[in-house]
């Protein structure tokens, strides 16, 4: 977002408006504080632990602040988690595996889209598979992202959406989308979108 804001500002409209999966639920458990532990959301103390030290810009902003109280207090990644566990002497591997907490009473296991969103890519491929099975009402097929030529660190897929009158012909709709890795990469998608070199309808950086 502060690369597009900074560098292009005209493609801020196309930015998704939902926030990142650790916002939301920073969101969702300091507005349901009371019902689900019996505390204000100002007496909860809400650390994420993320891959990507970007994320911890995200949860600074003013937007994300409400009363006074965050959705989210603070941000590590799993670096800094590692050298945590290595300061007081744990070792994951000796640690029982355990379900996580489940405040709504799931069973602790998460779902296939959850597990993806760790790895790059994974919150286009949740996103993508949702479109497709809400469109045709099948699961889609293994997502297949090839190398994008020119361009190191870019992939992208074509998913075919075969749905009754969607074109108005037998042909399916063409789904493009594009996972990029790292600003660098995604400065020099962004030249390409917008000479026109490129179009997808959906990229994820």
């Amino acid at each position: 977002l502060n690369c597009v804001e900074k560098g292009e500002p005209g493609l801020a409209a196309y930015i998704s408006t939902c926030k990142s999966p650790h916002m939301m639920y920073g969101a969702v458990i300091k507005g349901f504080s009371k019902q689900l532990f019996d505390l204000s959301p100002d007496q909860i103390y809400l650390t994420s632990v993320m891959p990507c030290v970007r994320k911890r810009g995200e949860s600074d902003r003013p937007v994300f602040t409400h009363d006074g109280v965050r959705d989210v207090d603070n941000v590590i990644t799993t670096e800094d988690l590692g050298m945590l566990l290595r300061l007081k002497g744990i070792d994951p591997e000796d640690l029982e595996p355990q379900v996580f907490d489940s405040p709504f009473q799931t069973d602790g296991t998460g779902s296939g889209a959850g597990q993806l969103f760790g790895a790059t890519g994974g919150v286009m491929e949740a996103a993508v598979r949702t479109v497709y099975e809400l469109v045709t009402g099948e699961s889609l097929p293994r997502l297949e992202l090839e190398e994008v030529r020119g361009l190191d660190g870019v992939k992208e897929a074509v998913i075919p959406l075969y749905a009754e009158g969607m074109t108005g012909t037998d042909e399916p709709m063409l789904l493009r989308v594009a996972v990029c890795s790292g600003l660098g990469n995604a400065k020099q998608l962004i030249k390409k979108l917008m000479t026109g070199e490129a179009s997808y309808d959906f990229v994820e950086v």
